[in-house]
């Protein structure tokens, strides 16, 4: 009998002391946090606890898989409900939390810098024929997370564009290893006085119809019937309007190529479809 009492009196002051250890002040809940980084393929509930949370509910939390950790230069989010449908099974658990509306997880990783975007633009626009780097007066705007999961990775350019609203270079990358980092978009902003020259010159290097060397991509069965540099007649129309008027192409062209012509009036680049000699058409 005193052997089952001592033994009853160890019971409950063992559950005491875990009781205190799991909530060292009974009645407050455990705030998980709203935004978290990870730097692991797999998001568990003690990723989203403090770092004051008592240990066996990080312990017990190191066994709740939540998701995926998302892609580096990403982000994931995760809605309360969600959460509370993936940790249901652990009733006690869930009593000592509180949740935000809304976790946003990002990974960690290894930043990608405006440097190594710089470099890739770069060098995109060396294979392509232009010579230079960006000025450095041009500002990029990048993702507000960007990063890769592995040290060593090197970026490429996939796609480049002009932004004619926002008179802006638009651009696509990716880490060349894809597992290194997924693709994301960013932007260069040029000072006014080189908006014009860079306009040009990368609608001639990015010209889907035109290579390294635009002249010697022409079919030589076809001639060109416009040529880069010269003079031409655009013509613009829609259902109701039509408007002629004179461009310098930019590229050379045979018929039914589409080039980019520049119209000195109002400054701006159009893309045009050859439809005869020294002629393009284009919709308004």
């Amino acid at each position: 009998m005193k052997l089952f009492l001592i033994n009853v009196c160890l019971t409950v002051v063992i559950l005491t002391a875990f009781g205190c250890c799991l909530d060292k002040e009974p009645g407050n809940a455990v705030h998980l946090r709203g935004i978290v980084e990870v730097n692991h393929e797999t998001v568990t509930l003690s990723d989203l606890l403090p770092t004051d949370a008592p240990m066996p509910i990080r312990k017990a939390g190191a066994t709740l898989e939540l998701c995926r950790a998302p892609q580096p230069g990403s982000v994931r989010t995760l809605r309360a409900d969600q959460i509370l449908a993936l940790i249901r099974g652990h009733t006690g658990l869930v009593q000592r939390l509180a949740m935000p509306t809304r976790v946003t997880i990002r990974y960690s990783g290894w930043p990608i810098k405006e440097a190594s975007v710089r470099d890739a633009v770069s060098e995109f626009l060396g294979n392509h024929g232009s010579d230079g780097a960006l000025p450095d007066t041009a500002r990029l705007h990048l993702p507000e997370f960007l990063a890769a999961n592995r040290k060593d990775f090197q970026l490429q350019v996939t796609h480049m564009q002009w932004d004619f609203q926002r008179q802006a270079i638009e651009i696509r990358l990716r880490c060349s290893n894809r597992r290194s980092c997924g693709s994301f978009l960013a932007s260069v902003i040029l000072p006014e006085p080189l908006v014009e020259l860079w306009r040009i010159r990368l609608l001639r290097a990015i010209s889907p119809d035109s290579t390294r060397h635009p002249e010697t991509a022409l079919d030589s069965a076809h001639p060109p019937l416009v040529a880069r540099g010269k003079p031409a007649t655009l013509i613009l129309e829609d259902a109701t309007t039509r408007i002629s008027m004179p461009v310098i192409c930019l590229e050379p062209g045979v018929l039914n190529q589409r080039v980019h012509v520049f119209d000195r009036s109002s400054r701006q680049v159009f893309l045009a479809e050859v439809v005869g000699d020294q002629m393009l058409h284009a919709s308004l």
